[in-house]
């Protein structure tokens, strides 16, 4: 068998507390998100997960020998289309994938890898974010942003999907000192875009414009732009963050209901980014009495998508604070096919494993 190696990055060694944290939110909130949804959710005896988990191990095979070979832009898309495809054809792909993913992979099988451009759909869903974390922590140096949002591409093409992968992208490459609402906000001027390899300034300028403009479409009764939502996720903010300081979280499950109503319930890539960086910097001010499964499981509280969101959570909490899943006890036993690859980071691909 032939050992495989890993280039370093910046941030390679975070992958695995961040895809450890991605498969407990993951396979956390998975039983809880189709309707009717339960107001009781406990840990899963038997971890099961989805697509969200799934697709980020398919992601963590390309990334690899993208930068194992140094593969340019055009050659590492059909890498990364070629490992998606390979999902969408398993056995285990079964796990209720969004619309947008399932069209935009039926259509990249018959057209062929090479052709991902035609295959996409222009969803603003939230499967562009949900499994970019490998993509923005194994990039080389000065590439994380251009291969976080190609990769998205692939299935969800819009400006809401675009703007919310470029955003995400800065909040898991910040410092945990740093503000994560102030980082997401802040993203046209972050060095990460405005200084990335892989993108052309035409795609940087007409990212920059997404952010500026791009429309949350999963609030009841209107329509708001996403840095209104993070405007929206400071203030929620100052008067949630408080309440946790004591490591009790019971104030912030009852105010779910209320919260989703104001960024929506996650289901698409605006409202989901703006609940998880909402969420993730209520841990981050409160770390010293908040363990981080505990704010994972508000996650999967609040109604809505909430494995997603839980993922995404746990992906964000993992990569910036390195925390050992293991050592605190958050971390189940997976299914047999998927545990080793999550405990440590190596994935060959799904029509490898």
């Amino acid at each position: 068998m032939t050992t495989r190696t890993r280039r370093s990055s910046p941030r390679a060694d975070r992958l695995i507390p961040a895809l450890m944290g991605t498969a407990i939110g993951d396979s956390w909130g998975y039983p809880y998100t189709l309707p009717p949804q339960p107001t009781s959710t406990p840990q899963p005896e038997d971890p099961v997960i989805s697509d969200d988990t799934q697709m980020s191990l398919a992601l963590i095979a390309a990334m690899d020998r993208i930068t194992s070979r140094g593969l340019a832009r055009a050659t590492g898309m059909q890498e990364i289309a070629y490992e998606f495809m390979d999902f969408n054809r398993d056995a285990d792909n079964d796990r209720f994938p969004g619309r947008a993913v399932v069209t935009a992979l039926d259509l990249l099988d018959e057209l062929g890898p090479e052709h991902w451009p035609k295959a996409t759909t222009h969803s603003g869903g939230c499967g562009s974010i949900m499994r970019l974390t490998p993509a923005a922590l194994l990039a080389d140096e000065g590439t994380q942003m251009g291969w976080a949002v190609t990769q998205g591409l692939i299935t969800h093409n819009s400006p809401l999907a675009r703007a919310s992968t470029v955003m995400l992208t800065a909040v898991l490459l910040a410092e945990p000192t740093e503000d994560l609402i102030d980082v997401a906000r802040g993203v046209a001027s972050n060095p990460l875009l405005t200084e990335d390899r892989l993108l052309t300034d035409e795609e940087k300028e007409s990212l920059t414009e997404d952010v500026r403009r791009a429309l949350v479409h999963d609030i009841p009764g209107q329509n708001r732009p996403v840095l209104e939502l993070l405007d929206m996720a400071a203030r929620i903010r100052e008067h949630v963050s408080p309440t946790l300081a004591d490591g009790d979280t019971s104030d912030v499950l009852a105010e779910g209901r209320r919260i989703t109503e104001v960024l929506g319930r996650s289901w698409d890539a605006g409202s989901a980014l703006t609940s998880v960086v909402l969420l993730s910097q209520l841990y981050l001010d409160n770390w010293r009495t908040l363990p981080p499964e505990d704010m994972i499981h508000v996650a999967v509280n609040w109604p809505g998508n909430r494995n997603s969101r839980a993922s995404l959570v746990g992906s964000v909490l993992g990569t910036l604070t390195g925390v050992d899943w293991e050592r605190d006890g958050a971390t189940p036993a997976f299914e047999d096919r998927y545990d080793a690859a999550i405990r440590s980071g190596v994935w060959r691909g799904f029509s490898r494993q």
